[in-house]
């Protein structure tokens, strides 16, 4: 099977860890893929996909930003421009794809996408990591007027024109799913899952203080990650350490707040993935934040400790599956109430998490592994 992969750029913290781990095993099953992304950043050496095709647009001047975003906008050129730029490279090297594969965390790539599988008359394959209908704000993306209610309508009026089109759709939960399968019914779930090769338990007995409460990943602000709940509970609490591993553009934000609750809070920039496991194994409960705003978002930190078995703190809960999710793996506690955060803090400390993940429930269905196979036997079924 030959294979067109088309994303956004892979940026930092994980350069896309659902779609370079499809990209290893359909290598690993002897397909043929190449995968274009739009060049935006280093990508470290250990993770750089070499069949990477990496095509830039952005110069690194600000009107050039703004006088392509307002293109973007209007004409949908972003998506123009890369399917020119793909088609171009695929006659050059000869490359026919089977199927197109796109995967995007907003709408660019779709376009781009669909020209490229109507030229070679070959099915389209899209997989929604995240749509704007999940959150308050597009606080995944930065485009021109990102937050503008226009914006967001055009945005989701071209995404859906596309996804009409498409011979099949991967999203990441169940609402995710039932939004898009109103456009097209041909949409499946294909959660984040995790590693099993490199997130497996090892834990350790809880016997120093203070507890450590980790949290690593992008922090997109408090009306998408609300830190109030945790920090409200945790007040004064000297014997609780909350370490974050997050971009340092938010440091200083989290560190005004964590003052103003007087919370024992440590900042670090971004981690490189190999260390993520040993930090998760050696922390006594992994943070998962979120809003009760949010619908469908499952992040892929909660897939991870499930892997580690790290307890998991969710806070506050998203009233939705990811806190479903917690409660059928009995894998910690979603909660919006600080007195309930506290007890599950205080209990852990006590019994070093004893009770959680003990309910028999196979989480390798959630690894990686499983879900990427999942996944190359939908694209299979349009082989002829």
């Amino acid at each position: 099977m030959n294979v067109i992969i088309i994303t956004d750029a892979l940026t930092a913290p994980l350069f896309t860890p659902r779609v370079r781990f499809l990209n290893r095993q359909l290598l690993a099953e002897g397909h043929n893929v190449t995968w274009f992304a739009e060049r935006y950043q280093d990508i470290p050496s250990d993770i750089r996909p070499g069949n990477l095709v990496e095509i830039p647009y952005y110069s690194g001047h600000k009107a050039d930003r703004l006088f392509k975003g307002v293109l973007s906008f209007l004409f949908d050129h972003k998506n123009r421009f890369f399917a020119h730029k793909i088609l171009r490279h695929s006659i050059e090297r000869s490359i026919t794809p089977d199927i197109v594969f796109v995967s995007t965390f907003h709408i660019f790539g779709l376009r781009a996408g669909f020209a490229v599988a109507r030229r070679y008359h070959c099915p389209l394959h899209i997989d929604l990591r995240d749509i704007a209908e999940q959150t308050p704000t597009n606080a995944y993306s930065r485009p021109f007027l990102s937050n503008n209610a226009l914006y967001r309508k055009i945005s989701i009026g071209r995404r859906n024109d596309i996804l009409r089109r498409a011979a099949s759709v991967s999203t990441v939960s169940k609402f995710q799913k039932e939004t898009v399968s109103r456009v097209n019914p041909n949409t499946h779930v294909i959660y984040n899952g995790y590693d099993s090769t490199i997130f497996y338990p090892s834990r350790k007995a809880i016997n120093q203080r203070p507890i450590t409460i980790l949290y690593v990943g992008r922090w997109y602000g408090e009306r998408m990650q609300d830190p109030h709940p945790l920090f409200r509970a945790i007040s004064g609490r000297m014997d609780v350490r909350l370490v974050f591993y997050t971009g340092v553009e938010v440091h200083g934000r989290l560190r005004k707040l964590a003052d103003n609750y007087n919370v024992n809070l440590e900042l670090h920039p971004y981690v490189p993935n190999p260390q993520i496991p040993e930090l998760l194994r050696n922390a006594d409960i992994a943070l998962v934040l979120t809003s009760p705003e949010n619908r469908g978002v499952l992040t892929t930190k909660f897939f991870e400790a499930l892997g580690t078995r790290t307890p998991v703190l969710c806070t506050p809960s998203d009233n939705g599956e990811l806190a479903e999710l917690i409660r059928i793996t009995h894998a910690g506690i979603a909660s919006s109430d600080p007195v309930e955060i506290l007890g599950f803090i205080d209990g852990t400390i006590r019994g070093g998490g004893a009770g959680l993940f003990s309910a028999g429930f196979d989480v390798t269905v959630f690894s990686r592994q499983y879900q990427t196979s999942r996944l190359i036997n939908l694209l299979k079924c349009f082989q002829s």
